[in-house]
């Protein structure tokens, strides 16, 4: 896992999109941060615990080109 920072206004839909590429992994950073998952819009300086993708996951996600499926 690495650690984000947030800024004010960070929302983990925005924090997933520029952590992984897309939005919808929100629910994953959430998940990955119990003491934050019902904060709706964060306040800034919160820590929070990004957890890394493995190749599988960036597969099922899309996250690759297609070239390298």
């Amino acid at each position: 896992m690495i650690k984000y920072k947030t800024l004010e206004g960070d929302t983990y839909d925005m924090i997933s999109l520029d952590m992984y590429g897309v939005q919808f992994l929100g629910t994953k950073i959430a998940q990955a941060n119990p003491d934050h998952a019902g904060v709706i819009v964060f306040g800034a300086g919160v820590v929070l615990n990004i957890p890394f993708m493995d190749s599988n996951e960036k597969k099922e996600n899309r996250m690759i080109a297609p070239w390298e499926r």
